[in-house]
C-alpha cells in the first residue's frame, strides 16, 4: 500500500470516530478516579519489570539522533531504533535536530498556554470531520476502546 493509499484509508476511518471527553476535564471532575477506558489490562509489549541491579533501572524514553538518521554510515541502525521506539513506546525524543533551545522553549510554552485555556476555547480548535488536525482524538471506534492519556 502506498503512502497516499494509507493516508486515504486513515482519513476514511475518521468520519466515524466517536467523540471522547477531554482528559483534563475528566481529571478536574474525578481527580482520584481513573476511568476504565484509560486502564490497560493487557500489558504485552510494555515494559513491566526492570532489572534494578543494572544501571538501566530507570525507564528512559528512547533517544533518536537526527544526525545518525541522515548519515549513510549509521542510518540503518538508527532506523531500527526508531522502529523499536514506535513499536514498544509509541514515542521518542529526537536529539541533534538543529532546532534552537529558545524556539523549543517557546513551543513548549505555547502548548502549555493552549492546554491551560478553558475547554470552550480549546473546542474552537476541535478536529474537523475527516481531518487528523485539531484538538481531540481520532480513531475512537468503540465505547470499550482503551484510550491513551494525552
Amino acid at each position: 500500500m502506498s503512502r497516499a493509499e494509507a493516508e486515504a484509508e486513515a482519513e476514511s476511518h475518521l468520519e466515524w470516530s466517536l467523540p471522547v471527553p477531554s482528559v483534563q476535564e475528566l481529571a478536574k471532575q474525578l481527580p482520584h478516579t481513573v476511568p476504565s477506558r484509560y486502564i490497560i489490562d493487557d500489558m504485552d509489549g510494555f515494559i513491566t519489570t526492570v532489572d534494578t541491579d543494572s544501571d538501566d533501572h530507570l525507564l528512559r524514553v528512547p533517544l533518536i539522533d537526527m544526525t545518525k538518521l541522515v548519515n549513510p554510515d549509521s542510518h540503518k541502525e538508527e532506523l531500527q531504533k526508531l522502529h523499536s521506539a514506535f513499536k514498544h513506546w509509541g514515542l521518542f525524543q529526537l536529539i541533534n535536530h538543529g532546532v534552537p533551545n529558545e524556539i523549543l522553549g517557546n513551543i513548549k510554552q505555547e502548548v502549555q498556554n493552549f492546554f491551560d485555556l478553558p475547554l470552550q476555547e480549546k473546542k474552537q480548535s476541535a478536529q474537523k470531520p475527516g481531518s487528523l488536525e485539531g484538538y481531540g482524538q481520532a480513531f475512537v471506534t468503540s465505547e470499550d476502546q482503551k484510550l491513551p492519556v494525552e
